[in-house]
């Protein structure tokens, strides 16, 4: 609970519960640009105190917790909010200021409010053109209390005395609430609310969901409105709006804060994009109510924002094995299935994901046996096997003729304003129309799900939730709502008939995939997989474009991403060349999730095949070599990777990490837009230019050891990193646990095979990668084990494992094949300590300054391969 504190002058102010329309009428005219009491440069504002002394007495109102304090001035209304150092890290603002480009009033300023605006699509954008609104900004203070609940404020209008909007803020533990919503004294029919805070001048912004559109938010205008992202809109105010499927209405600052506003609908943001100094957010609603957590360390915000809006459950193991989209026999060769050329060829793949169409048009239909016995059969090889749905279904198929007559029937579509279903097209390879599922109503809902439950009859195992946004504004539902009300929502509605489903029939053992969805979806999907981006090896689109969207859906709180590249999007700029599928591969491999398919090749490529008709990657040498080396690469990365998961579903930490989460105080980390952690051990640095061999790295504080070469690296500092093409810049922080499988691992899912490695044939042995100065480390698996490493000065054998000394080895291959326990320490700057224990529970390795322990008896016993990096604690 936050304690009160009050001036004299607000004190009284509480006694008369009331100020009078003549002693709250401060409206104050247009200033130019910055010309408030509020100064936004490096230090924020100046303190109320400061503001008294010199302005004259203000009524004013203090709650306080450990964590945060809220400063309210009564009138002109304003807030700010600071941390424990007594740093004002959010801060509203007390005046209106003027447009610089035209001197009009503007919503920059007080809460403002405006009448609803004719939504008008703008180059795809469903978004209103607000230039036009009469913006009305609340300007007078008209009624003030405090009580344990917080400070309630009601504001009027001097334009429009009618209005009024009562507010609510309220101070819990580190966290700010407040409650905006209008009241009318007739239909004035007031529908749009804003408000306007201050951005510091070193200030960044990150979040709001999906967008490849740069990372850094700060000079961007964005709308949370789920829409297929087909480039950017131009309204009339003069902003670009960046589209979307998976716009989310969350923000992190580098000044130490997190933002969520709970709206369902439209929301705009502009983050000094019209006047750089301020941020302001719209909404289309009546009311307008958000939630700012103070923290200085931002994992912790994440933490605080994924509390509010939902955590994944983990996800079982097998969806981190390296996914094969395609389902197509490589014409090389015709005859061999498409399995067993995978196998063949080394590659580690466990999920197949063949593109069959369950929804909307029943491509499984009359073939359930033979799509049965071929599923059984990749089971059976160590595959996962899923496909694609939809929330819709045909109205010309005839494999589903059937369900959509009984679902016309029965009231089960989203309907038109005539009340006939609400046909749509599809386009592409799935041209027909479609009506979309009214999953806001139950019955209907659990129609859907029966009617997905077809792919798991068949034995899939999950699959890729598509279209999910299809809702036209016009449209009409069962529970009263239109279209354009439930828009944002539909996605989420249809995971969570999906996920009721999977947990039904295949708890925790299934996989659900989309491509967007908004708020709702965050404790309902395994993966968030985008494919939209074009084949590019460019820092600016494709690969880069990709890199951008997996470190925005980081600080919105979704853990899990995959990227693909669109071959549907070739231009003779952008064609799919072995350097750009080279490129790709590295980096999925250090992605969540990982993507490999058999691709239609550029023209150039198909010259060098071996037969130069063929378009399969399956006649290239190197990228098969690709394909091998880094589909194991991820393959064993399992053991970390599903240990991230848990960390994601217990404190929302993603797995692909921007610099800045780690190094908050860095400003430089925060910069960086190109590189990132997956988790807290491994640095990674992509390389994004054609035909770049090396690339710039930025080292944040700390040692870093490259993870082929050994290179031991100091930071901070950038460094140009040799990368040829086989090669992804790839490093090992000091401190870093990498818990690996055996390098024989094939597939993570369970098979039945003695000439296939699934995860039950490695088990027994676990590789573990570090690299520690003295200090202390510690990783926990997902299954509770937890590794870990202390080191106190320079480590000297003897060498114990549960008191039994060690023999010496001779090298380290005499290491990795010892089952009986032994080591080597060898002699390189800095040194690495390679280690083998014997099987066993609960293992405790002691040596002369160093620790090392696996401690959980409930998993069986197993061997663990060491190898730790010693730096000295002044190295390099």
């Amino acid at each position: 609970m936050a304690s009160l504190k009050t001036s004299r002058q607000f004190l009284l102010l509480c006694v008369c519960c009331l100020l009078t329309p003549a002693c709250g009428d401060s409206a104050s005219s247009p200033g130019p640009q910055g010309d408030t009491a509020f100064d936004a440069g490096a230090d924020l504002p100046t303190d109320i105190a400061d503001r008294q002394e010199t302005d004259g007495p203000l009524e004013t109102v203090v709650m306080e917790t450990n964590a945060v304090e809220l400063l309210v001035t009564v009138s002109p209304f304003s807030f700010q909010l600071l941390n424990p150092s007594d740093e004002v890290v959010f801060a509203t603002l007390p005046e209106l200021i003027a447009r610089p480009e035209d001197g009009q009033q503007y919503a920059y300023g007080p809460p403002a409010a405006a009448r609803t605006a004719t939504a008008t699509p703008v180059g795809g954008q469903n978004t209103s053109d607000t230039a036009s609104s009469r913006w009305i900004s609340f300007d007078r203070t008209l009624e003030a209390s405090v009580d344990a609940s917080g400070v309630h404020i009601t504001l009027g209008a001097s334009q429009e005395p009618r209005i009024r909007l009562q507010i609510t803020l309220t101070v819990s533990d580190n966290r700010l609430h407040v409650k905006m919503a209008l009241e009318e004294d007739g239909a004035l029919d007031f529908e749009r609310l804003s408000q306007t805070f201050l951005l510091a001048e070193e200030e960044r912004l990150f979040g709001l969901g999906a967008s490849s559109v740069g990372v850094d938010r700060r000079g961007q205008s964005y709308s949370t409105w789920m829409e297929h992202p087909t480039g950017t809109a131009a309204t009339a105010d003069g902003e670009t709006y960046h589209a979307s499927l998976l716009p989310l209405p969350m923000l992190l600052s580098s000044r130490g804060y997190g933002f969520w506003a709970d709206e369902a609908g439209e929301s705009r943001l502009e983050l000094g994009s019209l006047l750089e100094d301020y941020w302001r957010i719209e909404v289309s609603d009546y009311r307008l109510e958000y939630t700012v957590f103070v923290n200085t360390d931002p994992l912790r915000t994440l933490r605080d924002l994924t509390g509010l809006v939902g955590r994944p459950a983990v996800p079982p193991a097998w969806i981190f094995g390296p996914r094969w989209r395609s389902g197509l026999n490589p014409e090389a060769t015709p005859d061999l299935p498409l399995w067993h050329l995978l196998r063949e060829q080394g590659i580690a793949v466990t999920i197949l994901d063949d593109r069959l169409t369950f929804l909307p048009d029943g491509s499984e239909r009359g073939r359930e046996q033979e799509i049965a016995e071929s599923v059984a059969l990749l089971h059976e090889q160590g595959f996962r096997v899923i496909g694609r749905t939809m929330p819709h279904l045909s109205a010309e198929a005839p494999a589903v003729y059937e369900d959509y007559r009984n679902g016309a029937n029965w009231g089960y579509f989203i309907t038109a304003p005539n009340g006939q279903p609400y046909l749509l097209p599809l386009a592409g390879d799935l041209d027909q129309q479609v009506a979309t599922i009214d999953l806001t109503r139950a019955v209907a809902s659990r129609w859907f799900e029966s009617l997905m439950e077809r792919a798991l009859e068949v034995g899939y195992d999950g699959w890729f939730l598509d279209l999910p946004c299809m809702v036209p504004d016009d449209a009409l539902l069962y529970d009263g709502q239109e279209g354009w009300q439930v828009h944002n929502l539909f996605a989420g509605l249809a995971q969570q008939a999906a996920v009721s489903l999977l947990n039904r029939e295949r708890p925790g053992d299934f996989l659900l995939a989309a491509p967007g969805g908004y708020t709702g979806s965050h404790g309902l999907l395994s993966l968030v997989l985008k494919e939209e981006f074009e084949p590019c090896l460019d820092p600016d689109r494709g690969l880069g474009s990709a890199v951008r969207a997996g470190l925005n859906l980081g600080f919105g709180g979704l853990p899990f991403y995959g990227s693909f590249l669109d071959p549907a999007r070739t231009t003779p700029t952008c064609e799919i060349d072995g350097e750009l599928l080279i490129r790709w591969i590295e980096f999925g491999a250090l992605s969540p999730l990982m993507t490999l398919g058999d691709l239609p090749l550029s023209t150039s490529m198909r010259k060098l095949a071996p037969q130069p008709t063929s378009r399969s990657v399956f006649a290239h040498e190197d990228i098969l070599d690709a394909y091998r080396r880094y589909s194991l690469l991820h393959t064993r990365l399992s053991p970390y990777l599903n240990g991230l998961a848990l960390q994601a579903a217990t404190s929302g930490a993603p797995l692909m990490r921007h610099l800045g989460l780690s190094h908050p105080q860095d400003a430089e980390a925060w910069s960086i837009e190109d590189q990132y952690y997956l988790g807290s051990s491994l640095l990674v640095a992509p390389v994004l230019t054609r035909g770049s061999q090396s690339r710039n790295v930025y080292f944040p504080q700390g040692l870093y050891v490259h993870w082929d070469t050994g290179q031991l690296i100091e930071g901070p500092s950038w460094q140009r990193i040799e990368a040829p093409l086989d090669s992804i810049p790839l490093f090992l922080a000091d401190g870093g646990i990498v818990p690996l499988f055996d390098s024989a691992v094939e597939t993570l899912s369970n098979e039945s095979r003695f000439d296939v490695v699934g995860p039950s044939d490695v088990a027994n042995l676990l590789d573990v990668r570090a690299v520690r100065t003295p200090g202390s480390s510690t990783f926990t698996l997902v299954d509770g084990t937890v590794l870990s490493l202390v080191v106190t000065g320079e480590v000297q054998p003897p060498f114990t494992v549960n008191s039994i000394e060690l023999n010496r080895a001779l090298s380290v291959t005499d290491v990795a094949l010892c089952e009986s326990g032994c080591y080597l320490l060898s002699t390189e700057d800095p040194p690495v300590l390679y280690l083998s224990t014997p099987p066993g529970e609960d293992l405790v390795v002691e040596g002369s300054s160093i620790n090392l322990t696996a401690d959980n008896p409930s998993v069986r016993p197993r061997r663990i391969r060491w190898e730790v990096v010693l730096p000295a604690a002044d190295s390099p």
